[in-house]
């Protein structure tokens, strides 16, 4: 498959909306949105992140990266997101048979080739014992202890913003809430 085709379906999709009662144009682009939640999930393609939460467009500020880890980058478009008064809470969405966790696992143990190694280098260290769906727990209660941090950093505080975690289970397409003093132990 081509990237042209992308091109092609986006044709079809504005084509699909000439003769809208609002001028032609989506609902989040006719009138101004009101996010009130950022996701930060797993970028695998697996999780179509807003089917998954039942969200429609203009709802939230999605971030996806590598197991929902929060880098540098994925820190900078939560902390834009939270700049948004109507943003109220954050949702981080890790998943079962992650393959970014399965590679820091390996990397820990000295079993990672090289693009797993630079994989690896982007999430927190999980120790090489560590079960694969625990691994996947660890970095998203990772994750949602660094919104709250930037949550106090750009609000004064952090219970202006509900943050909270949760694993998606591809089998089942479940979302599994963490509870909500999950801890980030094994996490070096």
């Amino acid at each position: 498959m081509r990237v042209e085709v992308v091109f092609e379906r986006n044709r079809s999709f504005a084509d699909s909306l000439a003769g809208d009662s609002q001028g032609g144009l989506p609902w989040p682009a006719a009138r101004p949105a009101s996010p009130w939640l950022v996701v930060v999930a797993c970028m695998d393609p697996r999780i179509p992140v807003e089917k998954v939460l039942g969200l429609s467009p203009g709802e939230a500020f999605v971030v996806r990266t590598p197991a929902a880890a929060i880098d540098g980058v994925a820190a900078a478009g939560v902390g834009l997101a939270l700049a948004v008064d109507s943003v109220t809470s954050a949702l981080v969405v890790g998943h079962t048979d992650c393959a970014a966790v399965a590679s820091a696992i390996r990397a820990s143990s000295g079993e990672a080739n090289e693009a797993q190694r630079v994989l690896a280098g982007c999430l927190p260290t999980l120790a090489p014992d560590v079960d694969p769906r625990e691994g996947a727990e660890m970095v998203v209660a990772e994750s949602t202890r660094r919104i709250s941090e930037l949550a106090r950093a750009r609000r004064g505080d952090s219970a202006s913003v509900e943050v909270r975690g949760a694993i998606y289970e591809l089998g089942t397409a479940r979302l599994c809430p963490l509870s909500r003093g999950a801890a980030s132990d094994g996490v070096e």
